[in-house]
């Protein structure tokens, strides 16, 4: 299952501007799709799914999908952080009022991350066919 967070903006984000600023903190990413209305990349050498951004009308969604490695988590909650830092937008949790995150690094830490991949591991135990 996957996880999205809802960034309401109104300003504009361009691909190139996120992308600087994670390059710019030193990750080295690797882009398959740098043009709206939909973004993925990755972590070079460290991502087995990836972060995928969706342009939306009144923001972006951030999402990470089931399976992602503990790195695809930990680029979840950097994008959302610098998306909200160069908007200035509020995020939300599959874009619910009531789940505002106002601190990602925090609310998506490693036990949040090590209950995301354990879940989706009893997910594939769950549907699997005998």
């Amino acid at each position: 299952m996957s996880v999205s967070v809802k960034i309401r903006t109104d300003k504009e984000i361009t691909p190139d501007q996120l992308f600087e600023k994670l390059i710019g903190l030193g990750d080295k990413i690797i882009v398959t799709s740098d043009e709206y209305p939909y973004l993925k990349f990755g972590y070079f050498y460290e991502t087995v799914r990836g972060i995928e951004i969706h342009k939306e009308d009144d923001g972006l969604e951030v999402r990470v999908c089931i399976y992602a490695s503990k790195e695809d988590y930990h680029l979840f909650a950097k994008t959302i952080k610098i998306i909200m830092e160069i908007s200035g937008g509020k995020a939300y949790i599959d874009d619910y009022d009531d789940e505002e995150v106002t601190d990602p690094v925090h609310t998506f830490n490693d036990e949040w991350i090590d209950e995301e991949m354990s879940s989706g591991f009893d997910c594939c135990k769950i549907l699997r066919v005998p």
